[in-house]
């Protein structure tokens, strides 16, 4: 596998064919182009896991007290598209990301993962429309190839069928990746596709892991209404100032780590995951 950026030409091209819309990148993540026998096969992507997941949740033994302490050790397979469908490729690709996901989680963002989360729709291809009042929903559309994804990769893979998702999550219209800190609207609660839903626990792991991270989100973040809370004025800075320099700080690291790690590949050997 090869580390790459979301805008990698050759990464952007594969997941144009997703049957999941691609609505952006936000919170961590990892991308790889996944290479066999000379060539490119596909991509693989990591990213934050999902906040609120009952099915999930009971998985891995979270509770409302210590989620917050836990969840950034989950990584959720957010993409994962083969253009070479050989027999089992898919569960062998799934082995080898989940041991390389787990080194470079834990080169970037210091947190150790201790397990991993899937979102699969059953049947359709799903896509986004903007409603009449300008909020943005995702519904599945009829697929003309009528594919209907099973997760065998997954449990080939030894991953468990933990459940099926509610069906609705809280929007970002008008939000922003900020949560509503800088003014800019409010969540929205809204219907999705029902998807099954996929989990493991990482190797040698049986039991949650708190970690502490440390997001960069807020570096240049504005408020755009006065916050009571705080006394802070529209248009000045969220955070103190201590705070903004923590987060700059963490943001130029993370950016430099993703620099070095840009174009190396990730392999295993003997069960050792190695890379170049």
């Amino acid at each position: 596998m090869e580390f790459v950026s979301a805008g990698d030409i050759r990464y952007a091209t594969i997941r144009k064919e997703h049957y999941v819309v691609k609505k952006g990148n936000h919170g961590q993540q990892v991308h790889f182009l996944i290479w066999y026998k000379g060539k490119i096969a596909g991509i693989i992507s990591g990213g934050s896991a999902v906040y609120g997941c009952a099915p999930r949740n009971d998985f891995f033994s979270m509770t409302s007290e210590n989620t917050e302490k836990v969840i950034n050790g989950i990584v959720d397979n957010t993409t994962f598209r083969l253009i070479n469908h050989e027999k089992f490729l898919g569960s062998r690709v799934l082995s080898l990301w989940e041991q390389v996901t787990e080194a470079v989680w834990k080169e970037l963002y210091g947190v150790y993962v201790f397990g991993f989360e899937t979102f699969v729709v059953r049947t359709g291809l799903m896509r986004e429309q903007i409603n009449s009042d300008g909020t943005r929903e995702v519904i599945t559309v009829p697929d003309p190839e009528g594919h209907i994804r099973l997760g065998k990769m997954y449990e080939g893979a030894k991953w468990t069928y933990v459940g099926e998702s509610a069906g609705s999550a809280k929007g970002h219209d008008g939000v922003g990746l900020t949560g509503g800190i800088t003014g800019k609207g409010s969540f929205l609660r809204k219907k999705t596709p029902k998807k099954s839903i996929y989990c493991k626990w990482a190797y040698g792991h049986s039991a949650p892991i708190e970690s502490i991270y440390e997001s960069s989100w807020r570096v240049g973040a504005k408020l755009k209404k006065d916050d009571p809370k705080t006394g802070k004025k529209a248009g000045e800075l969220v955070g103190t100032d201590e705070e903004q320099s923590k987060w700059r700080a963490t943001k130029n690291l993370l950016t430099c780590k993703r620099k070095e790690l840009i174009g190396k590949r990730f392999f295993r050997i003997q069960g050792k995951i190695e890379r170049i």
